[in-house]
Protein backbone atom coordinates (compact mmCIF):
# COMPACT_ATOMS: atom_id res chain seq x y z
CA UNK A 1 0.00 0.00 0.00
CA UNK A 2 2.89 2.38 0.96
CA UNK A 3 4.24 1.59 -2.20
CA UNK A 4 1.51 2.46 -4.07
CA UNK A 5 1.23 5.82 -2.23
CA UNK A 6 4.68 6.31 -2.82
CA UNK A 7 4.64 5.90 -6.62
CA UNK A 8 1.46 7.91 -6.96
CA UNK A 9 3.17 10.68 -4.75
CA UNK A 10 6.48 10.88 -7.10
CA UNK A 11 3.70 11.87 -9.64
CA UNK A 12 2.19 14.27 -7.79
CA UNK A 13 5.57 16.33 -6.43
CA UNK A 14 8.24 15.54 -9.18
CA UNK A 15 5.88 15.99 -12.24
CA UNK A 16 7.28 18.67 -14.50
CA UNK A 17 4.31 19.29 -16.52
CA UNK A 18 1.91 22.03 -15.30
CA UNK A 19 -1.97 22.84 -16.28
CA UNK A 20 -5.28 21.17 -15.57
CA UNK A 21 -4.49 17.70 -15.56
CA UNK A 22 -1.12 17.54 -13.45
CA UNK A 23 -3.23 19.71 -11.10
CA UNK A 24 -5.69 17.38 -10.26
CA UNK A 25 -2.92 14.55 -9.94
CA UNK A 26 -1.50 16.91 -7.33
CA UNK A 27 -5.16 17.37 -5.80
CA UNK A 28 -5.12 13.80 -5.14
CA UNK A 29 -1.88 13.58 -3.77
CA UNK A 30 -3.04 15.65 -1.04
CA UNK A 31 -5.72 13.11 0.12
CA UNK A 32 -4.00 10.34 2.22
CA UNK A 33 -0.92 10.69 4.52
CA UNK A 34 1.05 7.57 4.92
CA UNK A 35 4.29 7.30 6.27
CA UNK A 36 6.87 5.11 7.95
CA UNK A 37 9.21 7.27 10.84
CA UNK A 38 10.90 6.52 14.11
CA UNK A 39 9.55 6.65 17.80
CA UNK A 40 7.63 6.19 20.27
CA UNK A 41 3.70 6.15 21.50
CA UNK A 42 0.66 6.79 19.65
CA UNK A 43 -1.73 9.80 18.73
CA UNK A 44 -5.09 10.81 16.76
CA UNK A 45 -6.11 13.63 15.37
CA UNK A 46 -9.27 15.68 13.68
CA UNK A 47 -8.66 18.79 12.76
CA UNK A 48 -7.23 20.45 15.65
CA UNK A 49 -8.20 17.96 18.57
CA UNK A 50 -5.92 15.57 19.08
CA UNK A 51 -4.82 13.00 22.20
CA UNK A 52 -1.77 10.67 22.58
CA UNK A 53 1.31 10.62 23.86
CA UNK A 54 4.06 10.81 21.25
CA UNK A 55 7.54 11.12 19.96
CA UNK A 56 7.83 10.42 16.26
CA UNK A 57 10.18 11.76 12.94
CA UNK A 58 8.44 10.28 9.84
CA UNK A 59 11.30 8.97 7.20
CA UNK A 60 9.23 7.77 4.55
CA UNK A 61 6.10 7.94 2.52
CA UNK A 62 3.51 10.88 1.44
CA UNK A 63 2.09 14.27 3.65
CA UNK A 64 0.18 16.45 2.62
CA UNK A 65 1.03 16.25 -0.84
CA UNK A 66 4.51 15.86 -0.54
CA UNK A 67 6.41 12.11 -1.25
CA UNK A 68 9.82 12.11 1.14
CA UNK A 69 12.38 10.11 2.14
CA UNK A 70 15.37 9.51 4.56
CA UNK A 71 17.82 12.54 4.10
CA UNK A 72 15.98 15.51 2.90
CA UNK A 73 16.28 17.35 6.64
CA UNK A 74 16.48 15.51 10.16
CA UNK A 75 13.11 15.05 9.82
CA UNK A 76 12.35 14.65 5.96
CA UNK A 77 8.30 13.70 6.34
CA UNK A 78 7.67 15.77 9.90
CA UNK A 79 8.78 15.38 13.54
CA UNK A 80 6.06 15.84 16.67
CA UNK A 81 6.19 15.47 20.23
CA UNK A 82 2.86 15.15 22.08
CA UNK A 83 3.50 15.36 26.16
CA UNK A 84 -0.53 14.49 26.20
CA UNK A 85 -0.92 16.38 29.94
CA UNK A 86 2.70 17.65 30.90
CA UNK A 87 3.44 21.18 29.88
CA UNK A 88 6.63 21.97 27.73
CA UNK A 89 8.61 25.13 28.10
CA UNK A 90 9.46 26.07 24.21
CA UNK A 91 11.73 29.22 24.63
CA UNK A 92 12.23 28.58 20.69
CA UNK A 93 8.56 30.24 19.86
CA UNK A 94 9.04 33.60 20.43
CA UNK A 95 5.45 35.20 19.37
CA UNK A 96 3.69 31.61 20.32
CA UNK A 97 3.09 30.70 23.41
CA UNK A 98 5.37 30.22 26.72
CA UNK A 99 4.07 27.01 27.52
CA UNK A 100 2.57 23.89 25.24
CA UNK A 101 1.83 20.51 25.51
CA UNK A 102 2.59 19.56 22.05
CA UNK A 103 4.34 20.59 18.59
CA UNK A 104 5.63 19.19 15.16
CA UNK A 105 6.61 20.87 12.00
CA UNK A 106 6.03 18.65 8.82
CA UNK A 107 6.47 19.06 4.82
CA UNK A 108 3.57 20.86 2.34
CA UNK A 109 3.00 21.28 -1.15
CA UNK A 110 3.31 24.78 -2.27
CA UNK A 111 2.37 26.66 -5.37
CA UNK A 112 5.63 28.43 -5.93
CA UNK A 113 7.38 26.62 -9.02
CA UNK A 114 11.07 27.27 -7.49
CA UNK A 115 10.12 26.07 -3.80
CA UNK A 116 7.70 23.23 -4.40
CA UNK A 117 8.00 21.82 -0.98
CA UNK A 118 7.74 24.17 1.87
CA UNK A 119 7.08 23.47 5.66
CA UNK A 120 4.71 24.50 8.10
CA UNK A 121 4.10 23.49 12.01
CA UNK A 122 1.41 22.97 14.79
CA UNK A 123 1.74 23.72 18.37
CA UNK A 124 -0.47 22.86 21.32
CA UNK A 125 -1.58 25.35 23.82
CA UNK A 126 -3.89 23.68 25.90
CA UNK A 127 -4.18 19.69 26.43
CA UNK A 128 -5.71 18.20 23.12
CA UNK A 129 -5.36 21.15 20.70
CA UNK A 130 -3.62 22.06 18.05
CA UNK A 131 -2.79 25.71 15.99
CA UNK A 132 -1.05 25.52 12.59
CA UNK A 133 1.68 27.90 12.95
CA UNK A 134 5.07 28.74 10.21
CA UNK A 135 7.82 26.62 11.70
CA UNK A 136 9.77 29.99 11.51
CA UNK A 137 8.01 33.18 12.99
CA UNK A 138 7.51 35.40 10.25
CA UNK A 139 7.34 32.96 7.19
CA UNK A 140 4.37 32.16 5.77
CA UNK A 141 2.62 28.74 5.64
CA UNK A 142 2.25 27.17 2.31
CA UNK A 143 -1.31 27.87 0.50
CA UNK A 144 -4.24 26.92 2.56
CA UNK A 145 -2.46 25.02 5.20
CA UNK A 146 -4.34 26.55 8.21
CA UNK A 147 -7.31 25.26 6.60
CA UNK A 148 -5.93 22.01 5.61
CA UNK A 149 -4.49 21.10 9.27
CA UNK A 150 -8.24 21.99 10.20
CA UNK A 151 -9.65 19.13 7.68
CA UNK A 152 -7.37 16.21 8.87
CA UNK A 153 -8.18 13.44 10.35
CA UNK A 154 -4.80 10.77 11.08
CA UNK A 155 -3.60 7.94 13.74
CA UNK A 156 0.07 7.61 14.49
CA UNK A 157 1.93 4.80 16.55
CA UNK A 158 3.97 2.01 17.32
CA UNK A 159 7.09 1.16 18.60
CA UNK A 160 10.85 2.39 17.23
CA UNK A 161 9.11 2.24 13.88
CA UNK A 162 5.85 4.05 13.73
CA UNK A 163 2.94 4.06 11.02
CA UNK A 164 0.63 7.19 10.14
CA UNK A 165 -2.06 7.10 8.38
CA UNK A 166 -4.49 9.86 7.70
CA UNK A 167 -7.17 11.12 5.34
CA UNK A 168 -8.36 14.73 4.76
CA UNK A 169 -11.67 15.03 3.90
CA UNK A 170 -11.50 19.02 2.75
CA UNK A 171 -9.09 17.69 0.33
CA UNK A 172 -11.47 15.10 -0.89
CA UNK A 173 -13.50 18.28 -1.43
CA UNK A 174 -10.57 20.33 -3.44
CA UNK A 175 -9.89 17.48 -5.70
CA UNK A 176 -14.03 17.05 -6.50
CA UNK A 177 -14.39 20.81 -7.25
CA UNK A 178 -10.90 21.07 -9.08
CA UNK A 179 -12.63 19.38 -11.68
CA UNK A 180 -14.43 22.21 -12.67
CA UNK A 181 -11.66 24.64 -12.10
CA UNK A 182 -12.09 25.51 -8.33
CA UNK A 183 -9.16 25.17 -5.89
CA UNK A 184 -10.55 25.75 -2.51
CA UNK A 185 -7.27 26.24 -0.56
CA UNK A 186 -5.12 27.69 -3.62
CA UNK A 187 -2.47 25.63 -3.83
CA UNK A 188 -2.77 24.85 -7.48
CA UNK A 189 -0.09 25.47 -9.88
CA UNK A 190 -1.05 28.26 -12.54
CA UNK A 191 -0.07 28.44 -16.10
CA UNK A 192 3.09 29.29 -16.76
CA UNK A 193 4.54 27.64 -13.32
CA UNK A 194 6.14 24.07 -13.89
CA UNK A 195 6.94 21.59 -10.13
CA UNK A 196 10.41 21.12 -9.89
CA UNK A 197 11.44 17.48 -11.27
CA UNK A 198 13.15 16.88 -7.88
CA UNK A 199 11.77 19.22 -5.13
CA UNK A 200 13.17 19.61 -1.97
CA UNK A 201 12.99 22.15 0.81
CA UNK A 202 15.20 25.34 0.18
CA UNK A 203 18.48 25.18 1.49
CA UNK A 204 18.14 28.07 4.22
CA UNK A 205 14.94 25.70 5.47
CA UNK A 206 16.99 22.73 5.42
CA UNK A 207 19.87 24.48 7.71
CA UNK A 208 17.81 25.90 9.84
CA UNK A 209 15.82 22.41 10.28
CA UNK A 210 19.16 20.91 11.20
CA UNK A 211 19.94 24.14 14.07
CA UNK A 212 16.36 23.58 15.37
CA UNK A 213 15.98 21.22 18.15
CA UNK A 214 12.77 20.52 17.63
CA UNK A 215 9.34 21.62 16.25
CA UNK A 216 8.54 24.58 14.45
CA UNK A 217 10.11 28.09 15.09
Amino acid sequence: MLLVVLVLASGVTGCSSTGYLANRIRDLGDVVNASVGIGGGAKCRAGPLHIGLLINVDELGIRNGVAFTPGWTWWPGGMEVDSFLIPMARDELPGYFPVIFGMEGFCARTSDRANPVGEAGAVSPLPFVSLPVPTEKDAPLPPGMRAKYLTQVEVVGGLVVTLRLGLNVGEIVDFVLGWASVDIFGDDLRDGQEAEAEPSVPADRRQASRRASGGPR
